[in-house]
């Protein structure tokens, strides 16, 4: 999609941090569930601990991934 124009964030031939791709994805997600619930009265899905764009640079994705031996 870079390659043809077809994107509205610019990527170099290294692409991007998987820490700003996640941050941007559960961003977006958090906005279209907002959206829906707003929507949608009486349907709202509720959710928490979701940490933001900010929130995930700061600290790193594998900050908020539980460890295998944890569970």
């Amino acid at each position: 999609g870079g390659e043809l124009g077809l994107l509205f964030v610019p990527y170099d031939e290294h692409g991007s941090p998987v820490n700003v791709r996640v941050g941007r994805y559960t961003s977006t997600v958090i906005e279209i569930i907002r959206m829906f619930s707003e929507l949608y009265p009486g349907k709202e899905i509720e959710f928490k601990n979701v940490p933001r764009f900010a929130n995930i640079i700061k600290n790193g994705v594998g900050h908020y991934l539980s460890k295998p031996e944890d569970e």
